[in-house]
């Protein structure tokens, strides 16, 4: 008797040490984030959608979270489309199953996208004089970005948010109304913007 129920309680540790494994390496296809992810994007401005098809989650048991992958979405506002090559989250584990499911973090990759459309959607969140500058004198030009959002234990945005990225053949106007085009390293925070230019 004894010497059956050590079998199963080994049996069960081996069942639940290859479901951690597979669940922290391949994870699994799931669509019940959905909601959440595009309640909080429309949170942000009810006027973007989220277009994707479903998440993937895998398991951190040594940080006791789940990270939430999305593979390829499109962000959409007014006739525009920002193309993204991923986003990733992360999510306590303690409240997978609860009704008060809340994001730690996004980490944003996008795909080239052109640098007026990101302007425009960061206009939608950041309208102040640095974002109307950007709109004034920058044109054209394409940028990728990789941003890395937090948020604290209500769902609100935190001020150590990073932007970096890089911005290809933009064409820039001076005050003076003279022009030159160049490519840029980009890195900004919060009241904090650093350009450097690329050199070719």
């Amino acid at each position: 008797m004894i010497k059956n129920i050590f079998k199963f309680f080994i049996l069960l540790i081996i069942t639940l040490l290859i479901i951690l494994s597979y669940l922290s390496y391949f994870g699994i296809k799931t669509n019940k984030f959905n909601n959440i992810i595009e309640d909080k994007i429309n949170k942000f401005n009810p006027n973007i959608s989220f277009v994707f098809d479903s998440t993937y989650l895998k398991l951190n048991p040594f940080k006791f979270t789940f990270r939430i992958f999305i593979d390829e979405p499109q962000i959409i506002f007014g006739n525009k489309i920002i193309e993204v090559e991923n986003i990733r989250t992360d999510i306590k584990l303690s409240t997978i199953f609860s009704e008060k499911r809340s994001l730690k973090n996004l980490l944003i990759i996008t795909k080239q996208n052109e640098l007026n459309h990101i302007i425009d959607f960061v206009r939608l969140f950041k309208n102040n004089i640095q974002t109307m500058l950007f709109d004034r004198f920058i044109n054209n030009g394409n940028i990728n970005i990789s941003a890395e959002i937090n948020f604290d234990d209500y769902g609100k945005l935190k001020d150590d948010f990073i932007i970096k990225g890089k911005i290809d053949n933009t064409d820039i106007y001076l005050p003076d109304r003279s022009q030159f085009s160049t490519s840029l390293n980009f890195i900004i925070k919060d009241k904090l913007y650093l350009f450097k230019k690329l050199q070719y």
